[in-house]
């Protein structure tokens, strides 16, 4: 699980770091959702992380574990991102205003 979650701190600052380059593209949000999952898919796959393992649910990883996985680190990655920016402005109440 502690892979997994690495991986996804990996994948936030490596689409952070080259978001810039689609930033003024009218699919911006798209292309960063896209480049994000391949990210996660490719790092689950060669890794052989299944996230359906690690939760202990099933004890041989299978190709669907590994898609799972690929999703998780792809959603955590933009998690993570939210956390940091709250803790960078811990009173901006973001949509919620």
């Amino acid at each position: 699980m502690t892979q997994i979650i690495s991986f996804s701190i990996i994948v936030w600052i490596f689409i952070d770091r080259v978001k810039r380059l689609w930033e003024q593209s009218k699919f911006s949000s798209t292309i960063t959702s896209l480049v994000a999952l391949a990210s996660g898919l490719l790092i689950a796959f060669f890794y052989k992380l299944d996230l359906v393992v690690a939760l202990e649910i099933v004890t041989e990883p299978s190709f669907i574990g590994y898609v799972f996985t690929g999703f998780a680190i792809m959603g955590g990655s933009s998690c993570i991102n939210e956390i940091l920016k709250k803790i960078q402005n811990p009173f901006d109440t973001g949509d919620f205003e």
